[in-house]
C-alpha cells in the first residue's frame, strides 16, 4: 500500500460513545466504505496522523502540579495562510510540555510554593498548666489500663502472676496470711467501736426525754448480729449460755436441778427466786427466746426423741442386713453357676444342666404403718 496512512491503526475517541445515536444500516455502510477507500488518505503520512491524535489527546494531570494553559486557538484564516508554522508552533508546545518524572515517579517541573507555617500561640501559664494536668492524667490512665491487661494476663511482676518456684509460693502464702490477719484485726476493733458506740447510745437514750423515742424488738440476723433498738446500728450478740435448744435432755436435768434447789430454800426465798424467774422467762419470751423448763413436757418430748432415735436404729440395721443378705445371695448364685459349668464340662449340649439366671436382687417391700409394725405386748 506503500504511502497509505497509518490511520487504520489507531483507535477512535471512545469517550463519548455512549452519547451517540444509532447509525442506520445505509449510513453504516458508506462509513464503512469510506473507512476502507485508499484513495480518501492516500496523502496523510503516518507522523501527521500522529500529530493529529497528540493534538486531540487530552492533557495529562498531575495532582499537585501546575496546569499547562490552554493554547490559544488562532482565527481559521491565519491558519489557511501559514499552515507550516502553525504545526511547528504545534511540535514547540507539545516539546514544552513534556513531563519529566524523577527516580520516585514523581513529576519534575515547578510546584506550587509550599504554605507558609504558622507561627505557634504563646500559651499562658495557666493554659501550661492545664496542658500539663491533661498529659499527666492520661499518663496515669494509660498506665492504669497497662496494669489491668497485665494483671489479665497474669503477667511477671503483677500480683496475679503465675507463681513457678517454691520461694514464691511461700512468699504468697505469707502475703495471704498476713492480709487474713490483718483484715480480722481490723474487724475485731471495728466490732468494739460499735458495742461501745452502742452502749453509749443506750446510756444516752435512758438520760433523753423517751417520749418521742420508737423503741423496737430485738431483731436478730443470721450472722449472730442483732439490730440496736431504735434500728441505728448492728451489734455483735454473745454467746448465750445454757444447753442448745435441741438438747432436751440437759434442759431437763437442768430443770429438775433447779426444781430440787428450790425445795431445799426457805419458803419467802423460794417465792422470791421464782418471781425473779418468771421476770425473767417473760424478757425472754419477750425476745423470742423460748424457755423450756416444763419437767413434764419435757419428759414427753425426750421419750419421743428417744423412741424415734430406736426406730432409726432399728431401720438402719435392718438395712444393713438386707444389704449382706444380697450379696450373699449373689455371691451363693455365682458358686452354684460354677459349680454348674464345671459338671457340664465334657457333656453334649443336650446333656448338660442349664445354668441359673444372674441374681439381680431382691426389692424390699416397705411396711404399712399399723399393720406390719412391732407389736406392744403389756408386761
Amino acid at each position: 500500500m506503500g504511502n497509505n496512512s497509518l490511520e487504520y491503526y489507531y483507535d477512535e475517541d471512545t469517550s463519548n460513545q455512549w452519547q451517540r445515536k444509532k447509525q442506520s444500516k445505509s449510513q453504516a455502510k458508506e462509513n464503512k466504505k469510506a473507512k476502507l477507500d485508499p484513495e480518501a488518505t492516500r496523502d496523510v503520512s503516518a507522523k501527521e496522523e500522529k500529530d493529529r491524535h497528540a493534538l486531540e489527546a487530552k492533557p495529562v494531570i498531575i495532582p499537585g502540579k501546575k496546569q499547562e494553559s490552554a493554547p490559544v486557538e488562532e482565527p481559521a484564516a491565519v491558519e489557511a495562510q501559514e499552515p507550516e508554522s502553525t504545526a511547528t508552533d504545534t511540535e514547540l508546545k507539545l516539546d514544552d510540555a513534556t513531563i519529566v518524572f524523577d527516580d520516585d515517579g514523581d513529576g519534575e517541573g515547578d510546584t506550587a510554593p509550599p504554605p507558609p507555617r504558622k507561627s505557634k500561640q504563646q500559651l499562658t501559664p495557666e493554659k501550661k498548666k492545664e496542658k500539663a494536668e491533661n498529659l499527666a492524667r492520661l499518663r496515669a490512665k494509660l498506665a492504669e489500663k497497662i496494669n489491668t491487661l497485665k494483671e489479665k494476663r497474669k503477667a511477671p511482676g503483677t500480683k496475679f502472676a503465675t507463681v513457678t518456684s517454691r520461694q514464691q509460693i511461700l512468699e504468697e502464702r505469707r502475703k495471704k496470711e498476713a492480709l487474713r490477719r490483718q483484715q480480722k484485726k481490723t474487724k475485731e476493733e471495728k466490732d468494739d467501736d460499735d458495742d461501745k458506740s452502742s452502749s453509749e447510745d443506750e446510756d444516752m437514750e435512758d438520760k433523753d426525754d423517751r417520749g418521742d423515742v420508737v423503741m423496737y424488738n430485738n431483731i436478730e440476723f443470721n450472722q449472730g448480729e442483732r439490730a440496736t433498738s431504735d434500728l441505728s446500728g448492728v451489734r455483735k450478740v454473745g454467746r448465750r449460755k445454757g444447753p442448745s435448744n435441741n438438747d432436751v435432755k440437759a434442759h431437763l436435768k437442768k430443770a429438775e436441778q433447779e426444781k430440787a434447789k428450790l425445795a431445799a430454800m426457805d419458803k419467802e426465798q423460794a417465792q422470791a427466786v421464782e418471781e425473779k424467774h418468771r421476770w425473767n422467762k417473760a424478757l425472754a419470751g419477750a425476745q423470742g427466746i423460748k424457755v423450756k423448763d416444763d419437767v413434764k413436757l419435757l419428759k414427753k418430748a425426750l421419750k419421743r426423741k428417744e423412741a424415734k432415735k430406736r426406730k432409726s436404729e432399728r431401720e438402719w440395721a435392718e438395712r444393713k442386713q438386707f444389704v449382706a443378705d444380697q450379696i450373699k445371695a449373689k455371691q451363693d448364685r455365682r458358686e452354684e453357676n460354677l459349680r454348674i459349668r464345671r459338671e457340664n464340662k465334657g457333656k453334649s449340649r443336650k446333656h448338660q444342666t442349664k445354668q441359673l439366671r444372674s441374681f439381680k436382687g431382691t426389692t424390699r417391700v416397705p411396711k404399712r404403718a399399723g399393720f406390719e409394725g412391732k407389736i406392744k405386748r403389756k408386761s
